[in-house]
């Protein structure tokens, strides 16, 4: 039974308790017809398992048009793990895409809004995610199927979402960016120093001055200086 869906399994099951319902009635002849039913339907599960497999991604757009993610083989080296040793970027991406107007946005939703992911595949590296929205997206560290990633060929908020899940770290996203700020949960203002006696040792969240005036934060009067 490996391999075979599990609906495919439970339909099944049915089936035959309902034959053997119908032989304890006396009746042979739909006991027989309820196992011949119950066999067809785990063979068109098998056989419908065995086509589906996790490189079937459809077309994505990037800058340089519509392509396909291409379908490696086992003699090809399919870059799905972080480069370098450090984990500072990952993918075919360099490192500054990361400091690129948008992507502390996307890195924000990456961390805390509600993204699974659903399966992934490591001979491929590439994984299913479902959305916000409750739709599933096709993502690799390379590109992803959501309208996001196609309309601006940058990492969107499922590729860093993956990237994440791989080792890749939010103090590596940070350390690509010069505008790094800290605030407190429950707090108004952000620091642009850590050590800020404003933050009063409470947990802090890194952000963006960008993302923590969109929050409606405003700059701590003792470290931010002028801004």
């Amino acid at each position: 039974m490996k391999g075979i869906g599990k609906g495919w399994l439970i339909a099944s099951g049915v089936i035959l308790v309902l034959a053997v319902i119908c032989l304890c009635g006396g009746d042979v002849q739909a006991f027989l017809g309820g196992v011949a039913v119950a066999g067809i339907v785990l063979a068109i599960g098998s056989r419908k398992s065995k086509h589906r497999t996790a490189a079937d991604v459809p077309p994505v757009a990037s800058r340089g048009g519509v392509h396909e993610i291409p379908r490696p083989t086992p003699s090809v080296s399919v870059a799905h793990d972080l480069d370098g040793s450090s984990g500072s970027s990952f993918g075919s991406w360099d490192v500054s895409i990361h400091g690129a107007d948008g992507q502390d946005v996307r890195m924000d939703r990456a961390l805390f809004q509600n993204i699974v992911i659903q399966s992934y595949n490591p001979a491929t590296g590439t994984a299913e995610i479902l959305g916000t929205h409750g739709d599933v997206y096709q993502t690799s560290l390379d590109r992803c199927t959501c309208e996001d990633f196609q309309r601006r060929g940058l990492p969107c908020k499922h590729i860093y979402k993956l990237a994440l899940s791989r080792g890749y770290s939010a103090d590596a996203f940070f350390s690509a960016r010069s505008d790094v700020v800290w605030y407190a949960d429950g707090c108004r203002v952000y620091h642009t120093s850590p050590d800020c006696r404003g933050l009063r040792n409470r947990y802090s969240r890194r952000s963006t001055v960008s993302m923590a005036e969109y929050n409606g934060l405003r700059p701590c009067k003792s470290c931010c200086g002028d801004q």
